[in-house]
């Protein structure tokens, strides 16, 4: 007689899609219920006409990171602010736990840390968007110390490489 095996499931980190600005609120639920959740943020000085206030923010927006096990993902989608877990090419998506310790080592350090989803590649044509060059338009030549571009601005028909931070960069479509 066969003895039938249960599939064992290890702890993974899995990417869970909440509604707007319900991120928080679903990782505090989850954790009630014993779910281990990680949602990284970090403190923002806002300015209001009469103030300036730190704020708390979330740095991926609509996202909780839950760590569990694969057969468990249904019963985090019973809270109310949950969506759906993100799958990439038919599986869900999971984020090793050494990205998930390399994000809390670096908001632990204070450094101010910015999300961009552009993706930039050289060839690509940009424009500056902040900054003393801001207006400019120009080519991406190539990715320099992984946080700057080079880029050819040809305005005076001459070719001028300047090194610009990524976030002063948006891509033109074509």
């Amino acid at each position: 007689m066969q003895k039938l095996v249960k599939p064992v499931f290890p702890l993974k980190w899995f990417v869970l899609y909440t509604r707007s600005r319900f991120e928080k609120k679903v990782a505090e639920r989850l954790s009630q219920k014993g779910i281990e959740t990680f949602v990284p943020t970090r403190i923002e000085v806002r300015k209001w006409s009469d103030r300036l206030k730190k704020v708390e923010r979330v740095l991926f927006g609509g996202y909780v990171f839950v760590r569990t096990k694969e057969n468990e993902l249904y019963d985090c989608l019973q809270d109310q602010g949950a969506v759906f877990f993100l799958k990439i090419e038919g599986k869900y998506a999971t984020v090793r736990d050494s990205e998930i310790e390399t994000i809390k080592r670096l908001l632990a350090t204070g450094v101010a840390v910015e999300v961009s989803e552009q993706e930039l590649a050289p060839g690509m044509q940009v424009e500056i968007i902040g900054g003393q060059l801001e207006g400019f338009t120009g080519e991406c030549v190539e990715l320099a110390n992984g946080e700057h571009l080079i880029i050819r601005i040809e305005a005076i028909q001459q070719q001028l490489l300047v090194t610009i931070d990524k976030k002063y960069l948006k891509k033109i479509e074509a």
